[in-house]
């Protein structure tokens, strides 16, 4: 079967029940640390040998069930079915039984080693009332096939239909070329400008702009909790708490997730300190992404607020909730999911959102894309936004500060699902690598438009000119590795904390290692003892793992840099320069 040669499909062999599904779950928290509670209705299947090597990173939405005797039925039409067997579903069962998400479901989790794998069917799914009423057989023997509905077209036509035509909006000549249609002239009775107009056709302009903020006040508060930056840290501080369109530029282990919070933080206490209050939205690409942020703020800002007058929110979708360990961690972030487009806001929904439209205290919100445009679409009604109210609803204008961690991976479109919420005078810090690979489109873009339709960060770099900020210390490579990163095309001053880093190896029982990290003078204490790695297989080796003297040359202290290459199936490179 292709799909599953290709690991992009899975064959699963039998949906467990009873003790068993009991057993598996388990087996499951263990291996993924998830919490997986069984009241949480989730379906548990054994994965054939051969889609063991799956390539899915839960949780992960867009997968969909058919039995394997049946290809056909995620092609067949939604509604006749249904009709057949007198079976309703929540939502509209419009398109086919793949586009009605009549089997959809969500990936949990999944262990390979154990052949096991969680699913958490979508709220039309409706494979109980298919197998109720003997049309299909979903308890074996079942492929799980990736599904490409589109979950952002809807949203970002919602929102730009709200944006009107302001006289900012002209027509890029090459996209004119690459639409097939006339550039277009100036409007005779533009719109009004708006935050989203100004970022989309005016970012440089932006960028320019001054945003008045007390720095000493700002930075006293960070530097009193013992909040400490590197000189290149405090750099992008700057440039991000007082310009309208700031970009930092800061690759992996240079403490960009660290800045961002001092960032957040500063402009808290600043507008404590001046008596106004303030909207901050902490969004990215993916929920990993924008809780490498938001999560670190409730341990941050008690210290430097200890009054603590702020409130932190996590908006979420039902698919991606905190685990309970980080729940328990996390105390002091509330978790609010809006559901779907055509769900009626909840009680808390509604609440947070009155919180956003008022001016007073500090309200801090972290999410992606989607979930706060569904935020912004929620209303008290049973139905959905029709009319003036649907092009107002994506233009809620809350935020005075917009952060956008990894906008290497977030594209434009989406992007405007976030801008279009800062206020008038609010400010949107991009944040990311310059190198990182750009989203992956079904489709490359036309010549000349990458940087249009591309990410965030490239939109604002290269489409508008807007000069970054560089992070330029490494804390997580020594300087072999880093001075190969500026010939990749890194910038000239990236360098290494600790140049000369080496693993430290412990004799076997030995656990007696201090390491003393001091930002304010750039220094590294590692004191311990070094151990002898094996020249022979060591006697309680495990036998599932393959043993080789090449664990020991990899692991060698001496070489400043290891190189250990493999053949991966699973994976394909994205980039040229990945591939060899």
């Amino acid at each position: 079967h292709e799909r599953v040669t290709r690991f992009k499909s899975a064959l699963l062999t039998e949906r467990l029940e009873g003790p068993d599904r009991g057993e598996a779950l388990e087996q499951l928290r263990a291996a993924t640390g998830e919490a997986l509670p069984a009241s949480d209705g989730l379906w548990v299947y054994r994965l054939s040998d051969t889609s063991r090597q799956f390539n899915v990173r839960p949780p992960a939405l867009g997968y969909a069930l058919a039995p394997r005797a049946h290809p056909d039925l995620l092609n067949k039409s939604a509604f006749p079915l249904l009709d057949e067997y007198g079976i309703t579903i929540d939502g509209n069962p419009r398109g086919s039984v793949s586009e009605a998400g009549l089997t959809s479901v969500s990936v949990k989790a999944i262990d390979r080693e154990a052949g096991l794998i969680a699913l958490k069917p979508w709220h039309t799914n409706c494979v109980p009332d298919l197998e109720a009423c003997g049309a299909y057989d979903f308890a074996g023997d079942v492929m799980l096939d990736p599904t490409s509905k589109d979950y952002l077209e809807r949203k970002v036509q919602e929102t730009l239909a709200g944006l009107g035509r302001p006289a900012s909006a002209r027509l890029d000549p090459q996209a004119a070329l690459a639409l097939g249609v006339e550039p277009d002239s100036a409007p005779t009775n533009p719109d009004p400008e708006t935050p989203l107009s100004e970022y989309l056709w005016n970012a440089q302009a932006l960028s320019e702009q001054a945003v008045p903020r007390d720095l000493d006040t700002a930075r006293d508060a960070l530097e009193a909790a013992g909040y400490a930056l590197n000189e290149s840290q405090w750099a992008a501080w700057e440039v991000a708490l007082t310009r309208g369109l700031p970009l930092v530029w800061g690759p992996p282990g240079t403490g960009r997730s660290r800045t961002l919070r001092g960032i957040v933080a500063a402009a808290a206490a600043e507008a404590q300190a001046s008596g106004r209050g303030l909207r901050v939205l902490i969004a990215a690409h993916s929920y990993r992404a924008m809780d490498n942020v938001l999560l670190g703020l409730d341990e941050l800002l008690p210290q430097v607020l200890p009054e603590k007058p702020y409130e932190l929110y996590r908006v979420q979708s039902g698919y991606n909730l905190l685990s309970d360990k980080k729940q328990k961690k996390h105390p002091g972030v509330v978790a609010v999911t809006p559901g779907s487009l055509y769900e009626r806001g909840t009680p808390d929904v509604l609440a947070l959102k009155d919180r956003l439209d008022s001016d007073e205290g500090i309200v801090i919100v972290g999410t992606t894309p989607h979930q706060l445009h569904n935020l912004a679409m929620s209303t008290s009604f049973k139905s959905y936004p029709s009319g003036g109210t649907r092009k107002r609803l994506p233009h809620s204008r809350w935020f005075d500060l917009v952060v956008i961690d990894e906008a290497s991976q977030l594209d434009v479109a989406a992007s405007t699902l976030l801008v279009s919420k800062r206020r008038d005078d609010g400010a949107i810090v991009l944040a990311g690598d310059a190198l990182q690979p750009a989203p992956l489109h079904k489709a490359d873009a036309p010549a000349g438009l990458e940087h249009l339709v591309g990410s965030v960060y490239g939109f604002a770099r290269h489409r508008h000119g807007v000069a970054p900020q560089a992070l330029q210390v490494n804390y997580r490579s020594n300087e072999t590795l880093v001075a190969f990163t500026r010939r990749a095309g890194y910038d000239a001053g990236l360098h290494a904390f600790h140049p000369d880093l080496r693993l430290a190896l412990l004799p076997r029982g030995r656990a007696d290692v201090h390491v003393a990290l001091d930002l304010r003078n750039d220094s590294l204490e590692v004191t311990g003892y070094v151990g002898r790695l094996p020249d022979e297989r060591p006697a309680d080796w495990p036998d599932a793992l393959h043993w080789t003297p090449g664990w020991s040359a990899l692991l060698d202290p001496a070489p400043a840099a290891a190189c250990f290459v493999y053949e991966d199936a699973v994976r394909s490179p994205v980039t040229a320069f990945a591939a060899p």
